[in-house]
């Protein structure tokens, strides 16, 4: 099973995911960092801070590699 970590980028800071998790496919760490991504959000709701829907998270494998981003803003669904 393929392990991905999911960093946190804003700007030029990175928060780094030092463990990672294991999943299934690349399709399952993508849900899974759009699901962090949207909790991330209601935190920062909750405490009334600045919701930063410029972060992104970026997943990569077990040597570094991007194999993907989501935004913080592709994770919310707009309103219809």
């Amino acid at each position: 099973m393929p392990r991905y970590f999911l960093h946190v980028h804003q700007n030029s800071e990175r928060t780094e995911d030092p463990d990672g998790q294991d999943f299934d496919s690349l399709a399952l760490a993508i849900e899974e960092a759009k699901a962090a991504a949207r909790d991330l959000v209601a935190d920062q709701l909750l405490t009334l801070e600045t919701i930063g829907l410029t972060r992104s998270i970026v997943i990569t494998d077990v040597d570094g590699k991007v194999m993907s981003t989501v935004p913080f803003k592709d994770a919310l669904r707009p309103e219809e």
